[in-house]
């Protein structure tokens, strides 16, 4: 599903979370996480990529085209999610600024 509205583009709303995974970002992480582990997440992405950009339409591996379009999906989730838990950090950073961290002479 491709979805494109610049209004919502240019204020950063998510535009694949429901309203509950927008309040409870960190459930779209733990759901990711909990399926797929790190290493396979970057094996996977490598792999796709790379087959995309040096192979013909034909030859895209292991990975059936519904495959890929679906972790394309949970990627992007991820990235929203992500984006809203760094909105959430920012808000707090301004509240609680960092104080630097003073050296022992």
């Amino acid at each position: 599903m491709r979805v494109l509205n610049s209004t919502l583009l240019a204020e950063n709303i998510p535009l694949r979370l429901t309203g509950e995974e927008i309040q409870n970002p960190q459930e779209i992480l733990y759901g990711f996480f909990t399926s797929v582990d790190l290493d396979a997440t970057r094996e996977v992405l490598w792999d796709v990529f790379s087959r995309t950009l040096t192979s013909s339409d034909e030859d895209l591996g292991y990975f059936p085209r519904k495959e890929i379009l679906f972790y394309y999906e949970e990627i992007v989730r991820l990235i929203e999610a992500s984006c809203l838990l760094y909105q959430a950090y920012l808000k707090v950073r301004v509240k609680a600024p960092i104080l630097p961290i003073k050296e022992n002479l």
